[in-house]
C-alpha cells in the first residue's frame, strides 16, 4: 500500500495494492460493518429484504477488488492507529466512466473531513487514469453524502445498468449521480 500524505495529522490515507485476498482481508470487518448498517436502514424504510442480501453485496465488492485494485481501479483506505476507518473504490465501467464504489467512513469518524478527502483524492485519480466521467448510487438515506456528493459537483442522473442495487433489487431506494471531469 502507498501512502498519500493528509490534513488530519491523526488519520491517512493509503491506496491499496497487491493480493485481493490480503486486501480483503484488511478491510473485511469495515466492510461487513457498512453492508450491515446500508441493511439495517433498508429494512427500515420498508424493503423486504432478507440476510441474504448481506452476504450477496460482500460477495459482490469481493468479486470486484481484482478490478478495484487492477491499473484502472482505485482503492483507497482511510486509517487511525493503524486501522481502517473509511474506505472509496473506482471501479472501471469504459474508457471514460468510472464508478465510486463503497464510499464509507466510520460513524465515530466523520464530520472532520475525511470522507472529503477520500473522495476528492479518488477523483484526482480518476482523472489522472483519463476518466470524463464518475458514477455513484447512494441510499436515500445517506442525506449527508448527498450533500458531499452535491458539494463536489455531482449531480442526478438515471439509474444506470450494472450498479450495487441490481443486487438485491433495491433500486427504488437509490440515488444515482454522476460527475464530470473539468475540461483540461
Amino acid at each position: 500500500m502507498s501512502e498519500r500524505s493528509g490534513v488530519m495529522s491523526e488519520s491517512r490515507i493509503v491506496r491499496a495494492t497487491g493480493d485481493p485476498e490480503a486486501v480483503h482481508a484488511r478491510i473485511a470487518r469495515l466492510l461487513e460493518e457498512y453492508v450491515n448498517w446500508g441493511y439495517g436502514q433498508l429494512i427500515g424504510l420498508g424493503a423486504g429484504l432478507g440476510p441474504e442480501v448481506v452476504e450477496a453485496h460482500l460477495a459482490a465488492f469481493r468479486a470486484e477488488l481484482p478490478e478495484l485494485l487492477g491499473p484502472r481501479g482505485r482503492l483507497l483506505i482511510a486509517e487511525q492507529q493503524g486501522g481502517p476507518v473509511g474506505l472509496v473504490g473506482l471501479k472501471p465501467i469504459d474508457v471514460e466512466t468510472a464508478e465510486v464504489k463503497r464510499m464509507y467512513v466510520q460513524p465515530a469518524t466523520r464530520g472532520g473531513g475525511l470522507g472529503r478527502r477520500l473522495l476528492t483524492e479518488l477523483l484526482a485519480d480518476a482523472v489522472e487514469l483519463g476518466y470524463r466521467r464518475v458514477w455513484l448510487e447512494t441510499a436515500v438515506f445517506m442525506v449527508e453524502a448527498h450533500a458531499l456528493y452535491r458539494s463536489i459537483g455531482f449531480r442526478d442522473m438515471a439509474a444506470y445498468a450494472g450498479g450495487e442495487s441490481e443486487v438485491s433489487g433495491i433500486g427504488r431506494h437509490m440515488r444515482f449521480l454522476e460527475w464530470h471531469a473539468p475540461d483540461r
